[in-house]
C-alpha cells in the first residue's frame, strides 16, 4: 500500500468510527438524556398535582366536618320517631300544646297522610282553631320559633261575626313538620 492509500484508508477508518460513534453513541445518549428531562418534568408536574390534591384534600376534610355537624344541628329539628306515624303523634302535641299555651281552642286536629320528598317526610296535620287575632299572632310566633322545623302552607282566617266585640276568628290551617325518610337515615 502506498502512503496515499494508507492515508486514505485512515481517513475512511476515521470517518467510519466518527459516524459510528455519532451513530450508535452520540444520537441514542442526547435521545435518552431528552427523555430523561422530559420524565423528570412530568414527574414534577405530577407531584405539583398531587401536592394540590393533598391541600385540597384537607380543606375538602374541613368542609365536611363543617357540613356533617351542620347535618347533625339540623336534625335536631327534625321530629322525632323511626316511623311516619311516630312524628305525627309527635307533631299533634306540639300542636295541642302550642294551642293551649296561647289559650287557643282547639276544634280538632286531623292528619294527613306523609309526603316524601327527597331525604326528608312532611308531615302535615290540619287543626280548627277559634280564637282573637292576639291569640293568632301568637301561635303563628310560636310555630316560627318552635325548636322543631314547623311550616304553616296554608291558612283561612274568617270572622266569625262581624263586628263582634270579641271579635273571635275562625281559623283553619296546615301545619307540617319533617321527619328524616327511613331510606336517609339507612344512608347515614
Amino acid at each position: 500500500m502506498t502512503v496515499r492509500e494508507k492515508r486514505l484508508t485512515g481517513l475512511a477508518a476515521t470517518l467510519a468510527l466518527l459516524w459510528a460513534g455519532t451513530t450508535f453513541g452520540l444520537r441514542p445518549l442526547l435521545a435518552t438524556r431528552r427523555a430523561t428531562a422530559a420524565a423528570i418534568e412530568n414527574a414534577k408536574f405530577e407531584l405539583a398535582q398531587a401536592h394540590h390534591t393533598l391541600a385540597r384534600a384537607e380543606l375538602v376534610e374541613r368542609e365536611l366536618k363543617q357540613r356533617r355537624a351542620a347535618a347533625a344541628r339540623l336534625r335536631t329539628r327534625l321530629l322525632p320517631g323511626e316511623e311516619t306515624s311516630i312524628a305525627g303523634a309527635e307533631l299533634g302535641k306540639i300542636v295541642n300544646h302550642l294551642s293551649t299555651q296561647v289559650g287557643a281552642e282547639l276544634k280538632s286536629n286531623k292528619a294527613r297522610d306523609p309526603i316524601p320528598a327527597d331525604a326528608l317526610t312532611v308531615i302535615p296535620t290540619e287543626i280548627h282553631l277559634e280564637m282573637t287575632i292576639e291569640k293568632l299572632t301568637d301561635l303563628l310566633y310560636r310555630i316560627e320559633t318552635h325548636q322543631k322545623e314547623l311550616r304553616v302552607p296554608k291558612i283561612i282566617i274568617r270572622q266569625q261575626k262581624p263586628r263582634s266585640p270579641d271579635e273571635k276568628l275562625d281559623v283553619r290551617m296546615t301545619i307540617t313538620g319533617y321527619a328524616a325518610s327511613p331510606e336517609s337515615e339507612e344512608g347515614s
